[in-house]
């Protein structure tokens, strides 16, 4: 984080203003219109209400975690629950694999939040697939080739009138690690290493990317391209 910006830490419900932290002390929100949005939308939502009064903001945040940086301000809010416990209930709803191989050391105690709770797992799990092996699926060929795999093109070979050359058209499958699966679990690495601030974690998630990236295309992450694999993997099994 820049050396600038000032975080905020907090547990879900916890007040803070400038009477308990002097960070807050005559600190206000940048005047970049951006940057006020986001806070008006976050206050109106319910989310986190962000209050400039006189002597500098206040902050309450409710039931929601997590991170936001509004300009030269990040605000870390911090789940009530112990991290353990935690850990446990998120297995149990999102029906991931035991976190035994989340040990306590995994952060500092001061710098563990929900979201690098997550961004663990995503290591974890990722760490795994590709011990296993990455999702491989078949993309369809048509080359022509003077050793023959697959299936002869018959009909291209009667469409160009026949044979003129040490080699026949094909059309045959090869399974590429190139997908759109493993595509968004790279992007999703590299996205988790940006937004965590635990250089344990992130030097974690550049190895796993890193070591599955060379040969699998670049994609963007939205919501088209995360649910995209899901289905897909759905529909083949």
């Amino acid at each position: 984080m820049n050396a600038d910006k000032i975080s905020v830490t907090l547990s879900e419900w916890e007040r803070c203003d400038s009477e308990s932290n002097n960070a807050l002390k005559g600190f206000f929100l940048d005047g970049d219109p951006a940057v006020q949005e986001i806070a008006r939308h976050l206050s109106n939502e319910g989310m986190l209400v962000i209050s400039e009064l006189r002597k500098g903001l206040s902050i309450t945040p409710t039931s929601y975690v997590g991170r936001v940086e509004l300009g030269d301000l990040q605000i870390t809010i911090r789940p009530k629950i112990e991290d353990s416990p935690l850990l446990q209930l998120l297995r149990y709803a999102y029906r991931l694999r035991n976190f035994h191989l989340f040990t306590p050391t995994d952060y500092p105690s001061e710098s563990r939040t929900f979201q690098d709770i997550l961004i663990s797992q995503l290591a974890t799990e990722a760490n795994e697939l590709i011990l296993r092996g990455l999702h491989r699926r078949y993309v369809r060929l048509d080359e022509t080739m003077a050793t023959p795999r697959g299936r002869i093109n018959i009909k291209r070979i009667a469409r160009e009138g026949g044979i003129a050359r040490a080699a026949l058209p094909c059309t045959h499958y090869h399974r590429l690690e190139d997908c759109l699966v493993n595509q968004v679990l790279v992007e999703g690495l590299h996205l988790g290493a940006r937004l965590t601030d635990d250089m344990h974690l992130k030097s974690k998630l550049h190895r796993l990317a890193s070591s599955i990236q060379d040969g699998i295309s670049p994609t963007r992450l939205n919501q088209g391209t995360c649910l995209a694999p899901l289905l897909r993997l759905k529909d083949e099994t």
